[in-house]
């Protein structure tokens, strides 16, 4: 069994399934995550668990369908230079975003990574996404996040120290995101992601 990032941005999980028709002997049995980082991470992290109990590949992938069904995921981009640079943003966008102080909130959706709202200084934008969180919790009670950070660690811990106050059924951890994906969002970043933890 093979767990990948989301294959808008990767050919690596087509790549495992193109591998898995060459031979006869191996059943590959990949899954397509949607996402990428701790997010991708969290998805191995419970195949694991379940595989070490016993479970076949195929009740594995039922079971990760379930947590893609709800999961949720959100990124803060502090620096849209970034953005501009990669093409995301035209350089007068980025200018009048910048000036304004527009921190955009992008998210995952249909495998790639598109805006879902913009919001004026990261402060707000973080409570946007903390909103979004809330209406999670109070549909399904518990459940498991990450917070990501970009290069930018103590902002991190004091986001996911308030976030652990304020929300006790929540279980939090703490990633960054890796030196490609960072470089497209630029130092500052912060995302959460979860899931529920009773699918």
């Amino acid at each position: 069994m093979t767990i990948h990032l989301s294959s808008g941005i990767s050919g690596t999980y087509q790549g495992a399934l193109s591998a898995g028709d060459m031979v006869d002997e191996i059943d590959v049995y990949g899954f397509d995550t949607e996402v990428a980082c701790y997010m991708q991470g969290m998805y191995s992290i419970h195949a694991a668990k379940m595989a070490a109990q016993g479970a076949t590949a195929k009740e594995i992938i039922a079971h990760l369908n379930k947590m893609k069904a709800h999961e949720k995921d959100f990124i803060v981009v502090d620096d849209l230079s970034h953005l501009q640079r990669g093409g995301r943003l035209s350089a007068a966008s980025a200018l009048i975003g910048s000036l304004l102080q527009v921190k955009p909130i992008l998210h995952f959706k249909d495998k790639v990574i598109v805006p879902f709202e913009k919001v004026r200084t990261q402060k707000k934008a973080l409570k946007r996404v903390e909103e979004e969180l809330a209406a999670d919790v109070a549909r399904h009670g518990a459940l498991e996040a990450t917070v990501i950070h970009s290069n930018c660690e103590e902002k991190a811990k004091e986001w996911m120290e308030h976030l652990q106050q304020e929300f006790p059924t929540v279980t939090f951890h703490l990633s960054y995101f890796g030196a490609v994906v960072g470089t497209h969002l630029g130092e500052g970043a912060l995302a959460m992601g979860w899931f529920p933890k009773n699918v």
